[in-house]
C-alpha cells in the first residue's frame, strides 16, 4: 500500500521529485565533504602538535625567578614530564622594523621576542614542518607578519639598540604552536645562539 502510494507520487511530480532527490544528493554531498574537512582539520592540527612538541602549559613571567624552587616542584611531581625554563628577549614596538618600509611597531599590542630554538619541547617549526634553524645574521619571523606584511625570504628586519640598528636577513617563516593565532599578543622570533647573546 504505501509502496503504491510512493510510486503514484513519483509519477505524478516528476519534476518536483527529481528536484527533492538532487537537494537529498547535494546535502548529503556537502555533510560528507564537511566531515572530511573537519578530519583532515584535526589530524593536521594533531600532526602539527606532535611535531612541534607543544607544551600542555606556558607560563610568561616577567622579574626575578626562583628557578631551584621550579625545579624543585618539577621533582616533587611525577605527572610532569618534562620542563624547561626559556629565556625571551623581548624588544619594544619602537625599536623594531619588520615592514618592507622601514617603519617601526609602535603603538602594536603585540609583545614581540628574539629567542633561540628550545631544546627539549615547544619548538618552532618551519614552512616544511622541521624544526627551524638560523644562522649567524638569520632570523625566522612568524608566519603572522609573513602574511601581515607582505614579507619573503631575503628581507630585511631591523632592530634598535643601544649601540645602533642590528639587521637580520629573514631566512624562514616559523609556525609556532603556542602563539601562532593571530589572537595571541606575543610572537617569538627565532634567532642563533650567538646573536641573541649579543
Amino acid at each position: 500500500m504505501l509502496k503504491k502510494m510512493i510510486y503514484r507520487d513519483l509519477k505524478r511530480g516528476k519534476a518536483v521529485s527529481a528536484i527533492l532527490a538532487l537537494f537529498i544528493a547535494i546535502s548529503a554531498m556537502l555533510s560528507s565533504s564537511a566531515t572530511d574537512l573537519l578530519y583532515s582539520f584535526f589530524c593536521s592540527m594533531n600532526n602539527f602538535f606532535a611535531l612541534s612538541k607543544t607544551a600542555h602549559l606556558l607560563q610568561m613571567h616577567s622579574g626575578p625567578m626562583a628557578k631551584e624552587e621550579i625545579e624543585k616542584f618539577v621533582k616533587e611531581h611525577e605527572y610532569i614530564e618534562k620542563c624547561q625554563i626559556v629565556t625571551l628577549l623581548n624588544v619594544e614596538g619602537d625599536s623594531l622594523m619588520i615592514d618592507k618600509e622601514g617603519n617601526t611597531e609602535l603603538g602594536s599590542v603585540i609583545d614581540n621576542s628574539f629567542v633561540m630554538q628550545n631544546g627539549n619541547f615547544d619548538f618552532l617549526l618551519d614552512e616544511k614542518n622541521q624544526v627551524a634553524e638560523v644562522s649567524e645574521g638569520q632570523a625566522a619571523v612568524p608566519m603572522y607578519y609573513a602574511v601581515k606584511y607582505g614579507l619573503e625570504k631575503g628581507d630585511t628586519i631591523s632592530v634598535r639598540t643601544k649601540n645602533g640598528t642590528v639587521h637580520f636577513t629573514i631566512s624562514a617563516f616559523v609556525r609556532d604552536s603556542q602563539m601562532n593565532s593571530s589572537y595571541i599578543s606575543s610572537k617569538r622570533i627565532l634567532l642563533c645562539e650567538k646573536d641573541w647573546r649579543k
